[in-house]
């Protein structure tokens, strides 16, 4: 699968959350990822853990956690800043 913009947008964490368009309270934050609270928690603790680079879908990524060769992920799915 190719991700395009239209993927990214449509993607609440990538629109919102990784962005910052949406504010969130950070646990942790790397290069790759980012770690926040739950806007809307179902449990005492609800943390969520997104990449910052747009992933369509987990069987993009290889073994290592890394994009495969030959995923299909395209400029646009850049990471988020």
């Amino acid at each position: 699968m190719t991700a395009t913009n239209d993927d990214v947008e449509d993607d609440f964490y990538c629109r919102e959350a990784v962005s910052g368009r949406t504010p969130v309270k950070v646990v942790e934050e790397t290069e790759h990822v980012r770690a926040f609270h739950h806007t809307r928690p179902h449990y005492l603790v609800h943390v969520v853990v997104v990449p910052k680079q747009h992933i369509v879908s987990l069987l993009e990524l290889d073994a290592g956690g890394q994009l495969a060769p030959g995923s299909g992920a395209s400029s646009s799915a850049s990471p988020h800043r």
